[in-house]
């Protein structure tokens, strides 16, 4: 047997393709450069400084030339490029990555799996008690980093990604459980925006998502209109019900992951709950007050 070669017939030497550099988000630590689409992308050592840039100014730091690195979910400018730097200390801090944190020892990875997608009213008298509250705000990005790292950045109840033209962004979402007048965190799951809005569905409603919530609801966990109402309503009289006492806050599984947690103070956190027996009216019933404001039954 033998083997057959293809050769080029001679002629004038082939133009050389232009080499475009640009950073690249998932190599947050150099840049690499790309040729035509056949061509093997190399990477180069580098160390790009990174920024603390609120949301509401991403625009902003895009126009002067920052780029995301995906992997810290932080605005950075690319080694290299000194101008670009500059520009952005202008406006903001340098920062120095944190690492993400994965794993919360004792946590339930499977706690409120049944059914996938339920509606999780947290009750009034333990609103301003979410993690995010409760930590710092680089200690919550790592945190929430993790969550999404570990769950491959993909919804855990819908398998969604992230997706910038749909709007769809990914959330760390707590679940609690309510035992023995204690809010214990359970789990930190990964949820699409869509799922997030079902998830909190007063908040739907009050944002006039409530059919795209019912809808994704359905879709999720192959339920009929039947089911789902079924479900509401069991959601809102849980809610109702968990909404009449004043509940202590366990986030032991982030104390467990090395994290600071200031709880809030209990008389603090009385001044902040809602007690719908304080508000309505005399003499009115919970779910004639309830439907004065507008709450389904």
């Amino acid at each position: 047997s033998f083997v057959t070669h293809s050769v080029r017939a001679a002629g004038p030497p082939r133009p050389r393709r232009r080499v475009s550099m640009r950073p690249h988000p998932r190599f947050a630590g150099g840049v690499l450069f790309w040729g035509c689409q056949n061509a093997r992308a190399f990477y180069r050592e580098g160390m790009p400084t990174y920024f603390r840039v609120p949301f509401n100014d991403k625009n902003h730091a895009k126009a002067l030339g920052a780029r995301w690195c995906l992997d810290h979910e932080l605005w950075y400018a690319p080694d290299g490029f000194p101008t670009i730097d500059a520009a952005l200390a202008e406006h903001w801090p340098r920062i120095t990555p944190l690492p993400p944190v994965e794993h919360f020892p004792v946590e339930d990875r499977a706690f409120g799996s049944n059914p996938r997608l339920a509606v999780d009213l947290i009750p009034t008298t333990c609103w301003y008690t979410s993690v995010r509250s409760c930590v710092e705000p680089d200690d919550w990005k790592r945190i929430s980093l993790g969550v999404k790292l570990r769950a491959g950045r993909k919804c855990e109840l819908c398998g969604t990604p992230a997706n910038r033209e749909q709007d769809i962004h990914l959330e760390a979402h707590e679940r609690f459980d309510y035992v023995d007048g204690t809010q214990v965190l359970k789990r930190l799951v990964c949820t699409c925006s869509r799922c997030h809005h079902a998830i909190h569905y007063d908040l739907a409603e009050a944002i006039d998502e409530e059919q795209a919530a019912r809808e994704h609801l359905r879709l999720t966990n192959g339920w009929d209109d039947a089911s789902l109402d079924q479900h509401l309503r069991k959601a809102n009289a849980l809610w109702k019900e968990r909404s009449g006492r004043q509940w202590e806050l366990d986030l032991s599984i982030i104390e467990n992951a090395g994290i600071t947690v200031r709880l809030p103070e209990a008389d603090k956190l009385a001044e902040r709950a809602v007690h719908f027996h304080r508000v309505r009216s005399p003499g009115s019933t919970l779910d004639e007050f309830l439907a004065a404001l507008g709450f389904p039954e």
